[in-house]
């Protein structure tokens, strides 16, 4: 009896190569490619997509106790130098629109759901940015973990449809009372007082008001010092 097509698709399949779908093929590990090893339609001929339909869905699951495990995992090495304004990028996402989105629109979504007995034993992030600095003299450029553009074109007007901003924070949920009383706005960690650093703990007046601390910034190529206090009477 032939098989059908739902048999093609559920049945157990046996591969001879290292998992279900390898690429590029045995032996041609070391070749370049001049175009994608996967791909799912081209900018001229885009594949349609429905709700609840994505073209590539992942769902797994683990009972590993230790290492590291990982449901995708990207590694880009480069051997070459890079010159004039060329682009490094390990991942890419844009999400393009000119039409009404609806309640929300994130181009990339980072969700770490606890549901009711997870909890972490260190230290929990829905999205973790890690930036190793190169461990040399001779290093150059400008360095941040978090690098937040926002383009505003020349006709761009948003006043009537609500604030623009670096960053939206919001917390909600039926606990949110709890944060409202022991939540901070961020928390810092791993530095030392220095003096005319970036946590100066010097017991600055200003205005007649005795601070404990300050932060240092930089807002427009100029640095200026937050003022902080340990007690909320700022004396």
């Amino acid at each position: 009896m032939a098989e059908t097509a739902k048999d093609l698709i559920y049945s157990t399949k046996t591969y001879t190569n290292f998992a279900g779908l390898e690429l590029p093929e045995v032996g041609q590990y070391n070749q370049t490619f001049s175009y994608p090893l996967l791909r799912i339609g081209t900018s001229a001929h885009k594949v349609n997509l429905v709700s609840g339909a994505p073209s590539i869905a992942v769902y797994t699951t683990s009972s590993d106790t230790s290492g590291t495990v990982q449901s995708v995992y990207i590694n880009q090495v480069h051997t070459a130098e890079t010159v004039g304004a060329g682009l490094c990028e390990a991942l890419n996402v844009t999400l393009s629109s000119e039409v009404r989105m609806g309640a929300w629109a994130n181009a990339i979504c980072g969700k770490l759901d606890l549901g009711t007995n997870g909890f972490v034993y260190g230290l929990a992030g829905a999205i973790c940015a890690e930036l190793d600095m190169p461990n040399s003299v001779s290093a150059r450029g400008t360095y941040c973990v978090y690098q937040a553009e926002l383009n505003i074109p020349a006709s761009a007007h948003w006043a009537g449809g609500g604030p623009c901003s670096f960053f939206a924070l919001n917390v909600w949920g039926a606990g949110a009372a709890t944060f409202d009383g022991a939540g901070f706005l961020f928390t810092l960690d791993g530095v030392s007082d220095t003096a005319a650093g970036l946590f100066d703990i010097a017991n600055i007046s200003c205005a007649n008001t005795v601070f404990d601390a300050t932060l240092k910034i930089r807002v427009l190529g100029v640095t200026y010092y937050i003022p902080l206090a340990t007690d909320q009477g700022f004396v």
